[in-house]
């Protein structure tokens, strides 16, 4: 997904968010002093003149530094003196003009707002955010973590009730300034665009955002919310089979959809304006195929760009790495076999000198045990912690799956997003076969 800020900013029309909250402070200020409120006016205009230095390039902020000096001495000597005529109109005037110099400025920076869930799911927007944030002489950009709450199945209310509540930020990579989420109010700020990679907003039986993320509420945060999937379709794919990944109400809401490819495309534009003839141009210009930025970041991938844990390196050494994915569909789906599968594996790699086990389980596997197959959590959770103690092989929960395709020779497990993206490596694949129990 290269030049992507050619194509959601500078070829867009979309409103200038730090323009117009420095208006807006402008516009307070000028109420505050014809109602005598110079406090009130001298922080108002605080706020307009830190923003203004923030959205503009030192030299594009040049003809609005002694502007800003002037109405602050003004107001501070209004402060002082009180209700004089002759200040109160020199700051008229100079309010005035900076309000139509503001008005008219064409160099304020964009900002962008990331709104990514766990960590592991970040490659999905990763690619973006760095060209953005590469760009600082017009962009800015925001990395917010949103926090998430695990859910579970209530029998005798007969529903899905919040858990426990999750907020990621330490797992994502050093090099990404993560903001915490009550920091930024969304809807004050209007950034001028939003990407989210999570579609589900209510809908997820597994986990959920907190409603103040959710899509709904989000496109009235912005003048652009665009939505890029977290996984990749495996493809070819029918329509019947995208169908549950299209009607979410991420896609819905967004202004942009992004998809992997051509076909995908065309999947999410029949599948909306099916029985709705009329909205399909419409879908044609909210669905663009740009590919996924987890593909862009399987093509960088660079061993010397990832460091490795001395646990790790240790169960590592100079052997072949087995990349072993569990994903929670199939893991689930083959529930009854699950956990002794798992353990025919761990088996067969415990007593191999020359290969190591690198297991990444689904971020949303062990939640899904514990909502779809209560029964088989302690046994999980008992396998899991054998595998880590015993260091059968290499345990990576971490937000960082393009280090565990880096490093591995070679990858096991389940059909999964990670199995699509794995095959641009040209590297083995084998799936696993829950049936195959015996050694």
């Amino acid at each position: 997904m290269k030049h992507t800020t050619n194509i959601f900013l500078h070829n867009l029309e979309i409103c200038m968010a730090i323009k117009n909250r420095i208006l807006k402070s402008l516009s307070a200020a000028e109420n505050n002093n014809k109602n005598l409120l110079f406090t009130e006016a001298l922080n108002n205009l605080n706020v307009a003149q830190n923003l203004c230095q923030t959205g503009l390039t030192a030299e594009n902020y040049k003809p609005y530094e002694e502007i800003y000096d002037g109405l602050v001495l003004a107001v501070k000597n209004l402060i002082n003196v009180g209700n004089v005529p002759e200040l109160i109109n020199l700051f008229n005037e100079l309010l005035t003009y900076l309000k139509n110099l503001t008005q008219n400025e064409q160099n304020f920076k964009r900002e962008i707002v990331f709104l990514p869930v766990q960590a592991a799911m970040w490659d999905s927007l990763e690619s973006v955010w760095k060209e953005a944030s590469e760009d600082p002489e017009h962009i800015i950009t925001y990395v917010i973590p949103l926090p998430y709450v695990n859910l579970i199945f209530d029998k005798k209310q007969n529903t899905y009730v919040p858990d426990k509540w999750h907020w990621e930020k330490d797992k994502f990579p050093s090099y990404v300034p993560c903001i915490f989420f009550n920091d930024i109010d969304l809807k004050e700020m209007q950034p001028d665009v939003i990407f989210i990679n999570n579609p589900y907003d209510d809908r997820n039986h597994i986990t959920r955002v907190d409603n103040r993320f959710y899509s709904s509420m989000l496109k009235e945060c912005t003048d652009r919310l665009i939505y890029i999937p977290y996984f990749i379709v495996k493809e070819p794919v029918t329509e019947e089979e995208m169908e549950d990944v299209v009607l979410q109400p991420g896609v819905l809401n967004s202004d942009l959809v992004i998809t992997q490819s051509e076909s995908v495309r065309e999947h999410y534009i029949n599948i909306l304006s099916k029985g709705k003839p009329d909205c399909k141009s419409m879908w044609e210009k909210r669905i663009i195929a740009l590919g996924s930025p987890k593909i862009d970041k399987i093509a960088s991938l660079k061993r010397e760009d990832y460091e490795l844990p001395k646990k790790w390196q240790g169960i590592i050494k100079d052997k072949k790495v087995i990349l072993y994915i569990t994903s929670f569909i199939p893991q689930i789906t083959n529930a009854d076999k699950m956990l002794q599968k798992m353990r025919y594996v761990f088996n067969v790699f415990k007593k191999r000198k020359d290969v190591a086990l690198w297991w990444r389980p689904h971020p949303l596997l062990k939640q899904s045990i514990k909502s779809k197959r209560p029964d088989l959590e302690k046994g999980y959770l008992k396998l899991e912690k054998e595998y880590i103690k015993e260091n059968i092989g290499v345990y990576d929960d971490t937000g960082e799956l393009e280090r565990a395709i880096c490093y591995s020779d070679a990858y096991y497990g389940d059909s999964s997003s990670v199995l699509t993206l794995y095959k641009y490596t040209e590297k083995p694949i084998m799936i696993e076969n829950f049936n195959v129990l015996d050694e």
